[in-house]
């Protein structure tokens, strides 16, 4: 059975149960406890200003694990307050490691000199809790080291002398002065920029709306093309044109807008037929009016009585109903 001295032994040198006080601290405290050493390496060592160095920070543990209180990044401080003044500090806390093999922590950071003044890296020092002895709070310091720092080139000509000279020529001419506009040439200018972008604009509008009609134009150019088919049939027609030759031209067309029942509708129905589709009252009873008149036309004892004012009614009936149907398909 293990002695307790030795059982004590045991779990110190291994990182047993620690308490780390709370008072007597030191400002730059790293918060680890065990016994430890640092090594510090840095590369390259022969820089210009701002250019980057890598900063390599060893940690060992003179001590096996466990380890309650390692050494851990976001509590290491270990850069004496003049290093800001002549380094650039970049952590790069993806490249640290733990090679448990080595007892080691790694942690990495980029420097860049700020000035050639800068002469070292000074000397790190991580301050730990030491628990070997008699338990105290100690330093593991590292060894300066030297920099060879020269400032960066500056940046010039590198032609020669004749070639420089070339640009270094002074031309003197009046075509070089600056003229300032005439008060004329400032108003054609002033009114040229307020009234041009609002006639661009228009311009584009009334292009884009004849490339691009929207769906109420289409159906507008439709109706007025059917409109002129019809009147074309109706010109065609000469003096020896029938009734049913006249209001087949009428019935052709309003099927093209209103759905009318199959085979000749009655007068009745058409008006029926209009009124629903939201046509004027007026309007509807003229068109039932000139089918009154195409049947009482077609079964009139003297058929050329019958004709005689048939053209000029549809033409005038066509007219009307384009008309409110055009209205009524913007709505």
């Amino acid at each position: 059975m293990m002695k307790p001295c030795v059982l004590l032994m045991s779990l110190l040198l291994n990182g047993g149960d620690v308490t780390i006080p709370l008072l007597n601290r030191p400002a730059n405290f790293s918060g680890a406890a065990g016994v430890y050493r640092i090594e510090v390496h840095a590369t390259p060592t022969d820089v210009r200003v701002e250019d980057p160095i890598t900063l390599t920070v060893k940690i060992v543990s003179l001590q096996p694990g466990p380890w309650q209180h390692r050494p851990q990044r976001d509590k290491l401080q270990l850069f004496p307050s003049e290093m800001k003044r002549d380094f650039f500090i970049e952590p790069l806390p993806e490249d640290d490691r733990f090679v448990a093999a080595e007892k080691t922590w790694e942690f990495y950071w980029r420097l860049a000199p700020k000035h050639a003044g800068v002469k070292q890296i000074p000397s790190l020092e991580f301050v730990y809790y030491h628990t070997m002895g008699s338990p105290d709070f100690k330093a593991a310091t590292s060894a300066s080291i030297s920099l060879d720092v020269k400032p960066r080139p500056s940046i010039g000509l590198t032609a020669p002398a004749g070639s420089r000279a070339k640009f270094q020529h002074i031309v003197e001419d009046d075509a070089l002065l600056t003229k300032s506009p005439s008060p004329r040439m400032r108003i054609v200018t002033s009114i040229g920029g307020l009234v041009l972008p609002p006639f661009c604009c228009v311009v584009g509008y009334v292009l884009w709306r004849r490339l691009f009609p929207d769906a109420a134009r289409r159906l507008w150019l439709h109706q007025g093309r059917a409109l002129r088919l019809a009147l074309n049939r109706l010109h065609k027609l000469g003096s020896s044109a029938t009734t049913p030759e006249f209001r087949q031209v009428v019935e052709d067309y309003l099927r093209l807008h209103v759905e009318l029942p199959a085979g000749g509708p009655t007068a009745a129905e058409l008006k029926q037929e209009l009124l629903e589709r939201g046509l004027p009252a007026e309007v509807a009873s003229q068109a039932e009016a000139f089918f009154n008149c195409c049947d009482a036309a077609m079964f009139a004892p003297s058929k050329s009585m019958a004709t005689s004012n048939l053209k000029a009614d549809a033409e005038m009936l066509l007219q009307h109903l384009e008309k409110d149907l055009c209205v009524l398909s913007s709505r």
